[in-house]
């Protein structure tokens, strides 16, 4: 990692600063929530794909171990 020349160092530290302002914080919201919304809005759909294919994989295995089960029990 590169060591930070004290200017460098002294605009981070006032970067962090401005940061923990309130109203800043309260802009920034008001500012990036459109935003958030709208890839949340593009992703939703494939949100609920995934969640499908999670769902269908489960109810895959848990037949395959049913399967292996029953057979395991029939040789016996």
């Amino acid at each position: 990692m590169t060591k930070l020349s004290p200017k460098n160092r002294k605009i981070i530290q006032e970067c962090i600063e401005l940061l923990k302002r309130d109203d800043l914080k309260y802009q920034l919201k008001l500012f990036f929530e459109p935003i958030i919304t709208m890839i949340f809005n593009v992703l939703n759909p494939y949100i609920y794909i995934l969640l499908g294919v999670t769902v269908i994989i489960m109810l895959l295995l848990i037949i395959i171990l049913a399967l292996v089960v029953v057979i395991v029990r029939d040789k016996h």
